[in-house]
């Protein structure tokens, strides 16, 4: 066997020979030989020069498609630096490839986690707008855009009918173009492209569109980032929590517009220079308890913190935050938020204000209650033993001191009564402008001529309802406060007005309800209160007076008038610069009232007529029969109404009067009239009640025709007020609905 070279050498000597031979034997026949193989070798040196001609072609347009590919290239780039939003940015990368590249459509997807998004489109998939109103939607790996995005290479498809991954729309194509939008090595979308032909597009085409994805790409991760921090501030500064980012030493990095609003602040300078142990602290400490806690990896979760804002004013807030921290665990700064509580823990504060003052009115009401029914026989046995004994008797004087002692109990157990909202009252329409006006010259006798009072009454003043008598109560109680705190004199002003309130306001003080009012104010220019005072002094016996110089019951009975009547009443007060009380009555769309008149009293204050005493309380039944009997009158007696009714039954003579109790165990006076009137309806009925209950007196309002009398009463009292509705036309008391 011969090597490569051997067998070269060898056919090279045969053809030698051959050719020797054929020379010498046929000279002829060589030559035209020799012509042959000439031209069959000039034949492939002209191929070789048509293929080198043919290459040197293809360089050529090559080079001009480069040239022209760069020129896009750099249009497009300077394009993309005008477009500013993310939407501009994908419609304009959608808009140029369809005209620059001749493609018939151009789709713009942007990833969303594991979701492609259509967000641009151009050319018969999108004619006239640039707006998407229902986006495609497809799954990573979904169809051959979603292929792309998966396998981060762009997918030719010269024939879409043989590729199973085609998802036909109402546009379907031929073939198709997928280029993924690459951005530091992860696909944040993908370009597509259908036409309507087979075989459109090549892979020069997918080369120029992965050149223009790779040129947009960053210009679309940044309007990416850009339209996510325009939504994450806006949602930052729409909540109505304030929210920050805090250094160890006390700076504030980042802030929402809520913050700035909560600390009064108007510019983000002034945050910036803030330090928040000197200027936003109410105690410096308890930010270094924070801090302690959340840098040994605790957090803050909802812990009320005193703020200080621009004006000095404090609020509360409830905060929550924690530390952020770098890969070896240091604190690089505090992040959380902060919610305005301050509103809400006034709201708090005067519920529980409310209560308290429930609850005292609840316990004073039972007491004074308890105190009439003792009160009433002592003074009522006291005026009977006075009455029996001479001028001269050595009892007497002390009988009058016990009478004088009875009495001005009685005047304080009214007073425990009018402030638990427990006294009975008897309102009518009234025109406080009316009432004022009468109490002004009485005002200016009472009260020292250093003060001088003012009176600002709103000529359009609209109407309340509420007992005549205890506005008054009110008008003077307020008006010898005032006196008090102006020992070296000042003014006293009364004013009067029409407001309305609105549900905001309502919600925002406790008890009160939105509407049209009409508004009390009692102003003075004295020494005013300070926090502490302001948080008591509607409680009954409380008093900044010195030791025996005031009860502590003034300002508690007008607490008591104004919400029994309906009302609310807030006081405004700083130490140095004067007191306001407001009160607040509904508006009542009815014209005032005349003020009830007197019936007419017979001078016999004795009769002969049969009564009947319902009273639980033994003292007291005792007491009320024997001054009747005294009198003159047939008395029946009975316990409780049951009874009551079971002496009305078995009594065959008529039964004129009704005297009975309103709260009694079983039942209620109210009731026990009600029943009584079925059979006998001509009996009057006279209320008597150490207080009214609420659920018996329905409010506690009586009409101004009911016959009530209020206990401790005395033998003279009784007298005249039975032998009045005995002597009246009226019979029944009729309660308010």
């Amino acid at each position: 066997m011969f090597s490569g070279e051997q067998a070269v050498r060898v056919s090279r000597v045969a053809r030698s020979v051959r050719e020797n031979h054929i020379a010498m034997t046929d000279p002829e026949k060589a030559k035209d030989q020799r012509i042959d193989e000439l031209e069959t070798e000039l034949t492939g040196v002209r191929a070789e020069l048509e293929q080198v001609q043919a290459e040197r072609q293809q360089l050529q347009a090559s080079e001009r498609l480069a040239r022209s590919d760069l020129g896009t290239i750099n249009a497009f780039a300077t394009a993309l630096q005008d477009l500013k939003g993310i939407d501009d940015v994908l419609w304009g990368l959608a808009q140029f490839i369809g005209e620059q590249l001749s493609f018939p459509d151009c789709v713009v997807y942007l990833r969303d986690g594991d979701n492609l998004v259509q967000r641009a489109a151009y050319g018969i998939k999108n004619p006239s707008s640039r707006g998407i109103t229902n986006p495609i939607v497809l799954k990573i790996g979904q169809g051959i855009a979603g292929h792309a995005a998966a396998c981060g290479q762009f997918q030719l498809v010269a024939d879409t009918s043989r590729d199973p991954r085609y998802i036909f729309d109402q546009f379907p194509g031929q073939s198709e173009l997928a280029v993924p939008v690459l951005f530091e090595g992860t696909v944040i979308g993908v370009i597509d492209s259908e036409a309507a032909e087979k075989d459109y597009y090549s892979v020069v085409d997918a080369e120029r569109v992965t050149s223009l994805a790779r040129i947009a790409a960053p210009r679309i991760a940044s309007a990416q980032l850009q339209a996510s921090e325009v939504k994450y501030r806006g949602l930052f500064d729409n909540v109505v929590d304030g929210a920050f980012q805090t250094t160890v030493d006390g700076k504030i990095l980042s802030w929402n517009a809520p913050l700035m609003r909560m600390l009064g602040y108007d510019s983000d300078e002034e945050l910036q220079q803030l330090d928040l142990n000197r200027d936003v602290y109410a105690d410096p400490d308890q930010r270094q308890q924070f801090m302690s806690k959340q840098e040994i990896g605790g957090v803050i979760r909802n812990v009320e913190v005193r703020l200080k804002r621009k004006n000095g004013d404090l609020i509360t807030v409830l905060t929550n935050s924690h530390a952020v921290r770098d890969g070896e665990g240091r604190v690089l700064y505090f992040e959380g938020t902060l919610t305005d509580i301050t509103e809400r823990k006034k709201l708090e504060e005067q519920f529980r204000q409310a209560q308290k003052m429930e609850a005292i009115g609840q316990l004073a009401g039972g007491i004074a209650h308890d105190f009439n029914n003792l009160l009433t026989p002592i003074i009522g046995y006291s005026e009977l033993e006075l009455q029996r004994i001479g001028r001269d008797d050595p009892l007497r004087r002390g009988l009058e001191m016990v009478l004088r002692a009875a009495n001005k109990a009685a005047d304080l157990t009214r007073q425990l009564l009018t402030f638990s909202r427990q006294q009975v009252v008897q309102p009518r329409v009234l025109d406080l402008n009316s009432i004022v006006a009468r109490f002004e010259n009485f005002l200016r006798r009472t009260i020292e001529e250093k003060i001088e009072i003012l009176l600002a009454l709103d000529p359009d003043l609209g109407r309340v309802k509420a007992d005549p008598g205890q506005i008054e109560q009110v008008l003077l109680n307020l008006a010898v406060n005032a006196r008090d705190a102006m020992s070296s004199g000042g003014t006293l002003t009364i004013e009067t007005a029409n407001v309305e309130f609105d549900e905001n306001y309502a919600k925002q003080h406790t008890g009160m309800t939105a509407g049209p009012h009409v508004m009390l104010a009692v102003t003075d220019s004295g020494e005013g209160m300070d926090e502490s005072t302001l948080g008591h002094i509607f409680e009954p016996f409380f008093t900044t007076k010195p030791i025996g110089e005031g009860t502590g019951l003034g300002l508690a009975t007008v607490y008591g008038i104004v919400k029994q009547s309906g009302g609310y009443i807030w006081v405004y007060s700083e130490s140095g610069r004067g007191t306001t009380f407001k009160i607040y009555w509904p508006r009542i769309a009815q014209a005032a009232t005349g003020a009830t008149q007197n019936r007419t009293i017979s001078r016999d204050t004795g009769g002969s007529e049969t009564i009947l005493v319902v009273e639980d309380e033994e003292m007291v039944r005792r007491f009320a029969i024997l001054a009747l009997e005294n009198m003159g009158y047939k008395v029946l007696e009975a316990e409780h109404p049951a009874h009551a009714l079971e002496v009305s039954q078995d009594h065959l003579g008529p039964i004129d009067l009704l005297v009975t109790d309103l709260v009694m165990p079983g039942s209620t006076g109210t009731e026990l009239a009600e029943q009584m009137a079925k059979t006998r309806p001509g009996t009057k009925v006279l209320y008597i009640s150490g207080y009214a209950d609420k659920a018996i007196l329905r409010d506690d309002q009586l009409e101004p025709q009911t016959n009530f009398l209020g206990k401790p009463f005395s033998a003279s009292t009784l007298a005249r007020k039975v032998r009045e509705i005995l002597d009246g036309s009226n019979s029944q008391a009729h309660l308010v609905n």
